[in-house]
């Protein structure tokens, strides 16, 4: 006999899973940002270990609870680039991290941070993984929304690789940001290969020299979290 309809109960609450992050607080205004984008959010899981007691006129046994540990926690992302710059930046500090959900509640804790990266694969995304080794517990925040400020976001993908047509040429990578009014700085950390210039809603890349160069473009606003993103640019040797 099938259940009626009195009795369901669907769930959608629980579909807040998109929008969620972890976060890690900015100590020089005290709230927290999106430290790296995840496919999963981890948070670190509290285990209550027991004792059983045997009382010598009783049968039973019961049970108490004697001491807890916070596991640690895993999520997978995705490894490229930016993510191993923001990885290598916090690896091995303790920090203030939060795990946000998308209906603003959330968990704080204090641990370290470590990371790997699985095998490659070709044609695939490749994924790694990181772990959080808790130093606090998890505590439950009923509305992180006063905690967190917003990051400006470059909108659509700014491509890995650029690579010149000649010794001297141009390249143009068109990008959009949020919030529209945000502003995007571009430097090259070897202008004697490329130099780059951002205005408009375009980055273009110039070549200077043969070689290689990294391109880095940063999206601010005020009151948001700035977010930076990177182009590897190859420029070919001169034509003999």
């Amino acid at each position: 006999m099938a259940i009626k309809d009195d009795f369901l109960f669907d769930e959608l609450k629980a579909m807040v899973g998109k929008g969620s992050g972890l976060y890690a607080l900015d100590p020089d205004d005290g709230l927290y940002s999106l430290l790296i984008p995840l496919i999963e959010v981890p948070v670190p899981s509290k285990t209550v270990n027991s004792v059983e007691i045997k009382v010598a006129c009783s049968a039973k046994v019961g049970k108490i609870e004697s001491t807890s540990t916070v596991d640690d926690a895993e999520a997978p992302f995705y490894v490229h680039r930016d993510t191993i710059r923001i990885l290598e930046s916090v690896n091995g500090k303790m920090l203030h991290l939060m795990a946000v959900m998308g209906d603003y509640t959330g968990f704080k804790f204090d641990g370290t941070i470590s990371y790997s990266s699985d095998n490659v694969v070709m044609d695939d995304a490749v994924q790694g993984s990181i772990t959080i080794v808790p130093a606090t517990e998890p505590e439950f925040v009923n509305d992180v929304y006063p905690l967190i400020k917003p990051t400006a976001k470059f909108v659509g993908a700014i491509p890995a690789t650029v690579e010149l047509a000649t010794t001297t040429g141009t390249e143009k990578v068109s990008y959009s940001v949020w919030p529209s009014d945000a502003t995007v700085s571009a430097v090259s950390d070897t202008q004697g290969v490329a130099t780059v210039q951002a205005s408009n809603g375009t980055a273009t890349i110039t070549g200077v020299a043969q070689g290689s160069a990294i391109i880095d473009l940063t999206v601010s606003k005020d009151g948001y979290a700035s977010w930076k993103t990177s182009i590897h640019v190859i420029v070919p040797p001169t034509a003999d």
